[in-house]
């Protein structure tokens, strides 16, 4: 599982730094990509071809949407010697990463999210849904 959350920032060249701990659980190969919310999801290899999987399961016409959002934003990148990825413009634009970004481990994978854009979305989870979902999930 990956999780924790760490603060840092993109450099002018859009490179950033991959913290060791989350080296660690994806690998030196990653798969990169926009799926939903503004923030890069970052998948390790396994993962990714789990997470594909599924999407190339569901009935095409489902899933012709979803394919066409995912794909043209998907980029495999390799992990430099000094820890860190280039991030795509395409890619930056549609996250709205500008210079300081937060990266967080949420279980299967981890997702980078605009400094801001991620206090605004911490900000917005409501502790009562959370509870609820847990009491359903019997905990």
């Amino acid at each position: 599982m990956i999780y924790g959350e760490y603060k840092h920032t993109i450099d002018a060249k859009s490179r950033t730094f991959v913290p060791a701990k989350l080296r660690e659980q994806l690998g030196d190969e990653i798969v990169i990509t926009i799926i939903a919310d503004k923030c890069i999801s970052v998948y390790s290899r396994d993962a990714w071809d789990s997470f594909q999987e599924k999407l190339l399961a569901l009935p095409a016409i489902k899933a012709k949407e979803v394919r066409r959002r995912i794909y043209p934003f998907t980029n495999e990148i390799t992990i430099d010697v000094q820890g860190r990825i280039l991030i795509p413009q395409n890619l930056r634009e549609r996250a709205e990463l500008e210079k300081n970004i937060v990266s967080i481990g949420v279980g299967d994978h981890v997702e980078i999210w605009n400094e801001d854009n991620y206090m605004e979305m911490q900000n917005n989870i409501s502790d009562e849904e959370i509870n609820l979902t847990l009491i359903e999930l019997g905990m």
